[in-house]
């Protein structure tokens, strides 16, 4: 879907509730530990690029209805059972996960050396101290504080 149809579609739905007269707006964002969220203290729907332009339309009105829900259901519903009230009015499902039919970007390569493999993450949580503890299990403790963390380049 192109970026621009989706930011249309939430100002679309947020206009049919009342929420444009509230001052919420759309914003695009570059992560990618989420598909969309709804900032209710800024009023903001926030949807991620890569899952508009990577996405299936049906994922991707999902995450908008399901943010506009957010919405509607006031700051304190969560996934609760008013937050699932507005999100089946809306024809979303009403889960607070859900599995995408794409490849999720990566964004860090553990290389090991010992077999020259590289672990792809999506998100890193390393200290330095830690990264001295590990290491790969195909290769076991030969890999022990020899991996080495790099920023993820796609080539393809």
């Amino acid at each position: 879907m192109e970026l621009g149809t989706a930011v249309a579609l939430t100002l679309n739905l947020l206009n049919e509730h009342g929420l444009i007269e509230q001052g919420w707006t759309v914003k695009l964002t570059r992560g990618s530990a989420r598909l969309g969220v709804c900032y209710w203290n800024k009023k903001r729907i926030m949807l991620a690029r890569h899952h508009v332009i990577n996405g299936t339309d049906v994922e991707i009105i999902d995450t908008i209805r399901h943010e506009v829900a957010h919405a509607l259901a006031g700051p304190l519903a969560k996934h609760g059972i008013e937050w699932k009230r507005w999100a089946i009015r809306l024809g979303c499902r009403p889960r607070s996960h859900t599995r995408v039919t794409y490849q999720m970007p990566y964004k860090f390569v553990l290389h090991c050396p010992c077999c020259n493999k590289d672990i792809q993450k999506r998100r890193v949580k390393v200290s330095m101290r830690r990264l001295q503890i590990l290491f790969h299990p195909a290769c076991g403790h030969d890999s022990l504080g020899k991996l080495l963390l790099r920023r993820y380049v796609n080539v393809g």
